[in-house]
């Protein structure tokens, strides 16, 4: 999920980083909220879930702002095989007073950016990959990755939409 706000007219992002100990993408620029789906769990519940334990986003909150937002496809391959993914895409405009706090220790902090900084940060090896996907999308879907700003823009939406192998 896309956590943003609004400080004096200018759009914002909270960007989570991930715990230097967790064993997968230490200290790596993370979405606000993110998760695997769990059996049992749809996915409006494990982002109800998730939101709770990574950023202390109520329920309440949730249920009134997030916006479901489509998804991101993509292929994994690795020494572990191949393996399709989606993510399903959610955007949540918060208070320009609301600061999330991690109650799970798999966030070491939040940061919030302009939007300027988001650019710079999802396109490095500072961000976890397949949450960049995530933040493209939802910079894509707000007019600020465009056609006209962005030389690569129809490469980057295929890749983000990519077709799964099988």
């Amino acid at each position: 999920m896309n956590g943003y706000t609004f400080k004096d007219g200018e759009m914002m992002m909270w960007v989570g980083v991930r715990d230097p100990n967790k064993a997968k993408y230490p200290g790596l620029y993370d979405n606000m909220v993110a998760g695997g789906i769990s059996s049992g769990y749809n996915i409006w519940d494990t982002l109800v879930k998730e939101a709770d334990e990574e950023a202390n986003i109520p329920a309440e909150i949730l249920s009134r702002r997030a916006k479901p937002a489509g998804a991101i496809s993509y292929t994994i391959v690795n020494g572990y095989g191949i393996a399709p993914e989606v993510e399903f895409v959610y955007d949540l405009e918060l208070p320009s007073d609301f600061v999330p706090a991690n109650n799970d220790g798999e966030v070491e902090g939040f940061e919030l950016m302009t939007i300027a900084r988001v650019k710079e940060v999802v396109v490095t090896d500072k961000f976890k990959p397949n949450c960049a996907g995530v933040v493209i999308d939802f910079l894509i879907r707000h007019g600020l990755v465009a056609p006209d700003n962005t030389a690569s823009y129809v490469e980057i939406l295929n890749l983000l939409h990519s077709p799964h192998p099988f």
